[in-house]
């Protein structure tokens, strides 16, 4: 059952907006952030999957606010990289200008042709119920492709 209320176990606000426009899809449901709770800290990412991260989250909010929460974890794992970023993806480098760039740089010098194929991996927990969302594949291009909206979008999925 969808409950009438849920928090999103993020301080990331893009991805706060994209949950909110998904969970929207499933009817009338109050997503609210972390901001409407002031004091929570989320856990370290010191998982060793994106499940446990995302377990670790959503465990942590629920409890702490008494509300259904939705944690996730999610980074892209580049093939000539050897899978990295991977769970490291938003620690990769400082900002998200300069993850790009390292990205393309790395990728670059790792594939003969400046291509490289990747995919962005996820899972997401709902306070108790494990449901990992099916991995996408995706193409790094030697330059950064503009998208319209989601930080996932930026990237030609295939």
């Amino acid at each position: 059952m969808i409950p009438g209320r849920l928090v999103v176990a993020t301080a990331n606000p893009g991805k706060l907006r994209e949950l909110r426009a998904l969970i929207g899809e499933w009817g009338p449901v109050t997503v609210e952030g972390l901001d409407a709770f002031p004091g929570i800290v989320l856990p370290a990412e010191r998982g060793a999957s994106y499940a446990e991260n995302a377990v670790a989250k959503a465990t942590a909010v629920a409890r702490t606010t008494g509300v259904p929460a939705l944690g996730d974890d999610s980074g892209l794992e580049v093939e000539a990289l050897g899978g990295l970023p991977g769970l490291h993806s938003a620690r990769y480098a400082g900002t998200e200008a300069a993850r790009i760039a390292k990205l393309l740089e790395a990728s670059r010098t790792s594939s003969p042709t400046g291509v490289s194929p990747a995919r962005r991996a996820c899972a997401a927990d709902a306070s108790r119920r494990y449901r990992p969302a099916a991995p996408g594949s995706a193409t790094i291009p030697s330059s950064c492709p503009r998208g319209s909206n989601a930080r996932s979008r930026r990237w030609a999925t295939t």
